[in-house]
């Protein structure tokens, strides 16, 4: 944590007890309110197994070649020379909508790929990293690998990646909003199928596309072969799970039977994890069913965390006052912003 995914020296209730939940074999829901790390208690669990896992693992995972440096290479998988360790998705993280995506992109850029964690996973990984990928309609490139038209078009979007993060460079502010191409973010939808990565991105949309077409029955297949090892725990993150209610949530809830299905796995499978994060959970029973009938596992296998919030003992300190400038510039600019309209 100390890398990057805590903002602060330590956890907060929820989170410690969601992970101590995770590492008990439950399942875990997290149900506080918006700004309280409930990103954090779902990401510590599967970092969590991922640490633990990558002690097995022998060999490296060197950075891809800048095969889109030169007009007359062909494209080259970004994991092509790794070895030591199957590619598999070890978790996916599931949103309702794609502007959430893109905000969990630059918190797994601060906790997977900061210079700290590229030091630690050299020295203590061999050079292995802790992948993660976006798959929705926005990775690049849709159609098959191969195809002439849509490797240019990978190519320059490749260029202007590259250049990109050149111009940010270590930026503190600006580096983790932009991809890195040398990094723990997959570059490409082709690279995801070839090579899935530890943590998929996605939305049920996108996910319902990929249990359907060829393409991408690689990534499933390699995550079924990974699972070949019992020891191994695939994790099942569903975020905002208090937008998945009525017609619009069953269709979510079968569509993850179906995800546990295509890997050979049942819901109560010890070899899943369940994790969900919520703004509002009804409290008791008909919470625990709601759990039970959305991801089909027994209601006593969820432990759901609230936590507590603790009131400031001597308040803040701060007065309205203390802030007079900023409102009066405020108003000031609003008001130069009607005129305009």
């Amino acid at each position: 944590t100390a890398c990057g995914l805590l903002p602060h020296d330590d956890l907060f209730t929820h989170q410690r007890d969601a992970l101590a939940t995770a590492l008990s074999g439950k399942n875990v829901v997290v149900s506080t309110g918006t700004g309280s790390g409930k990103t954090e208690a779902f990401l510590l669990p599967v970092l969590s197994a991922l640490v633990e896992e990558s002690r097995r693992w022998t060999g490296t995972s060197p950075p891809g070649a800048s095969w889109w440096d030169q007009d007359d290479d062909d494209f080259e998988e970004q994991r092509g020379q790794e070895t030591g360790r199957l590619p598999a998705m070890r978790a996916m993280v599931m949103y309702p909508m794609n502007a959430l995506v893109e905000d969990q992109l630059v918190r797994l850029r601060r906790s997977l790929d900061s210079g700290p964690v590229r030091t630690w996973l050299d020295e203590f990984r061999n050079g292995h990293r802790f992948y993660f990928g976006r798959y929705t309609g926005r990775s690049p490139v849709s159609g098959a690998s191969g195809d002439p038209n849509r490797e240019g078009e990978l190519r320059e979007l490749m260029r202007e990646a590259a250049r990109r993060a050149d111009r940010i460079g270590d930026d503190p502010e600006r580096r983790f909003y932009l991809p890195r191409v040398d990094g723990a973010e997959m570059r490409s939808r082709w690279d995801m199928q070839s090579h899935p990565p530890d943590i998929l991105i996605s939305n049920h949309s996108m996910l319902n596309v990929m249990l359907m077409r060829e393409r991408e029955r690689t990534i499933f297949e390699k995550t079924r072969l990974w699972l070949e090892e019992p020891s191994n725990v695939f994790h099942v993150v569903v975020d905002e799970l208090h937008m998945h209610r009525g017609t619009a949530g069953t269709e979510v809830a079968y569509l993850l039977r179906r995800l546990l299905h295509e890997l050979g796995l049942k819901p109560d499978s010890d070899q899943v994890r369940f994790i969900a994060t919520s703004a509002s959970l009804e409290s008791g029973q008909r919470g625990q069913q709601f759990l039970a009938d959305f991801f089909g596992a027994r209601s006593d296998s969820f432990d759901v965390h609230e936590g507590e919030i603790e009131a400031p003992e001597n308040g803040t300190g701060a007065s309205p006052g203390d802030f007079r400038e900023d409102f009066e510039r405020l108003a000031h600019d609003a008001s130069g912003a009607g005129a305009m309209e």
